[in-house]
């Protein structure tokens, strides 16, 4: 898979998890099964993936 198809699909992904998302109740944002990670809590963790993904799509390909 091309860079350019990794991006068009991330993007994809992340407007139907914002769409998703801002459906939910604003008190899901907080809440998360026992022992689990909350709604935040995993989005943060996406949020984090996808820079640290973006940061490495952008260095030169012989890394």
């Amino acid at each position: 898979m091309e860079k350019e198809e990794i991006a068009d699909l991330l993007e994809e992904n992340h407007n139907t998890l914002f769409k998703w998302l801002e459906d939910q109740p604003n008190e899901n944002w907080e809440k998360g099964p026992d022992g689990k990670w909350t709604v935040g809590q995993q989005i943060l963790h996406l949020v984090n993936s996808l820079q640290l993904l973006n940061n490495a799509l952008s260095y030169p390909r012989f890394f």
